[in-house]
């Protein structure tokens, strides 16, 4: 605290809300060196992030950016806790959900450096590295598919699907979720895997489908109370 004491009362010039004087104080009664992030600019967020670091122990020297988020800030310090090698979280072309997604990646011990480029988005990132998690390498798809399509591809390889009839970029999500339910259903999907259907049309022959399997059933059904009598 003695440290804080001799430039304390400098800070009372400054034009600080209840909540940036709320961490100063908070940081000064921890022991922290205030006056690293005791600056107008900083949002109380940032701040709290900045002292939540060195409550930690840790080094805030590489998140003390005016310009960074403290969503961002936050992600970083808890990288650095961690002890994750966090350069690619530094880049400014991520924005924090981004960012995120590589936190995450790297929680679960997954290859993030393989979706982690500022050109994806978090959406693409997250089903990517659901992909990484669930041992699927979805990487293939991030330049060519959007989330949704590698999402409808990622959950018919988790159900052990060969997505090869519906993997090609053409099909919109609706589709690929209208194939994967028929191919779960066990129906013959080639018969309406076209890109060019509508979604309507391609509903109509799995409902076709559907009523001829349910009719065929039955049959098989009569044919054995049949044979049993």
């Amino acid at each position: 605290m003695d440290k804080n004491n001799f430039k304390l009362g400098e800070l009372f010039r400054e034009e600080f809300n209840d909540k940036q004087w709320n961490e100063i104080l908070t940081g000064v009664i921890s022991g922290c060196d205030v006056l690293i992030y005791a600056k107008p600019y900083y949002h109380y967020a940032q701040m709290r992030e900045l002292r939540l670091g060195q409550e930690a122990g840790i080094d805030t020297t590489c998140y003390e950016d005016r310009f960074l988020h403290s969503k961002d800030m936050a992600i970083i310090r808890k990288a650095i806790e961690q002890k994750f090698e966090v350069d690619i979280l530094l880049d400014r072309e991520f924005n924090h959900k981004q960012r995120e997604q590589i936190y995450l990646g790297m929680i679960s011990g997954v290859s993030y450096m393989k979706y982690a480029l500022p050109i994806h988005n978090e959406w693409k990132m997250m089903e990517v590295r659901l992909g990484f998690e669930k041992g699927i390498d979805l990487t293939q798809y991030l330049f060519t598919h959007n989330h949704n399509q590698i999402c409808q591809i990622r959950i018919g390889i988790e159900n052990g699907l060969s997505v090869k009839i519906f993997d090609d970029n053409r099909f919109k999500q609706a589709q690929m979720a209208e194939i994967i339910d028929g191919m779960l259903r066990g129906l013959d999907v080639s018969q309406y895997s076209d890109y060019s259907l509508s979604i309507e049309q391609m509903r109509f022959k799995k409902a076709e489908l559907i009523q001829k399997e349910m009719k065929q059933s039955k049959n098989k059904k009569g044919n054995c109370r049949y044979y049993e009598k």
